[in-house]
């Protein structure tokens, strides 16, 4: 009977530890936003918004902007980031990078805008036949 007391205070010694070191990791948790508009100052609908590790440019979280051309990135651990905006017909723009280090709980990035992009393509040949 002794050998199931002990494992029952380590199991609740175990969570314990496990449920503080979830707790520290939640507090440390930030909120990325800003906003996406084109070169006239409209908002974005569906731009990209990427958020991606400084380090290595791998994908963190992506999102598609609102009717307001805004994101926000939720829950983002500490780390070093930057974010990417890009849309159709447009040139991307990437942030410099920064770091998340759990304190600063939310960080605003400000308004991007997106500049067109100009392609011209070649001429374009269509060859049909009679039936």
């Amino acid at each position: 009977m002794q050998a199931t007391h002990y494992f029952s205070g380590l199991r609740c010694l175990i969570v314990f530890i496990f449920a503080i070191m979830m707790a520290g990791t939640i507090w440390a948790q930030s909120k990325i936003r800003g906003k996406i508009v084109d070169s006239t100052g409209r908002p974005i609908l569906n731009a990209n918004a990427l958020l991606l590790n400084s380090r290595d440019s791998v994908l963190v979280r992506g999102m598609l902007t609102n009717n307001e051309g805004n994101y926000s990135f939720e829950n983002i651990v500490a780390g070093n980031y930057l974010v990417s905006a890009t849309h159709t017909g447009t040139n991307p723009v990437y942030s410099k990078p920064f770091e998340i280090n759990g304190k600063e709980g939310n960080l605003d990035m400000g308004v991007t805008k997106l500049n067109e992009t100009s392609i011209t393509l070649a001429g374009v040949t269509v060859t049909t036949k009679k039936p």
